[in-house]
C-alpha cells in the first residue's frame, strides 16, 4: 500500500528502511533517497516506522540514518569501481 503518494513510497519500503536505521521520518525518507513533500503522510509513516521497530525489537542498536546512508553510498561506490 502506498503511504506517500508524492514519493511513491510503499509501506513495505518504509518498514525495511525503519529497520536499517534509528532516525525519524525525515531520516528514513532520506535513507530511501527522498524527502517528504506535502507531509500529509508523515503521521502514518511515523506510526509504521514505530510499529515495525517495536515488532522487531529494534531501537537505538541501529546506526543513525545518516550513517546508514553513508554506508550505503560507500557500498554503491565500491561496486561502481569494481
Amino acid at each position: 500500500m502506498f503511504i506517500c503518494i508524492c514519493n511513491a513510497i510503499k509501506d513495505v519500503e518504509l518498514r525495511e528502511a525503519a529497520l536499517a536505521c534509528d532516525g525519524d521520518v525525515d531520516g528514513v525518507y532520506k535513507l530511501l533517497g527522498r524527502i517528504p513533500q506535502c507531509r500529509q503522510c508523515v503521521d502514518d509513516a511515523e506510526e509504521i516506522i514505530t510499529e515495525e521497530r517495536h515488532a522487531k525489537g529494534v531501537g537505538s542498536r541501529k546506526p543513525p540514518c545518516l550513517a546508514a546512508l553513508a554506508a550505503l553510498g560507500a557500498m554503491t561506490d565500491s561496486r561502481v569501481g569494481a
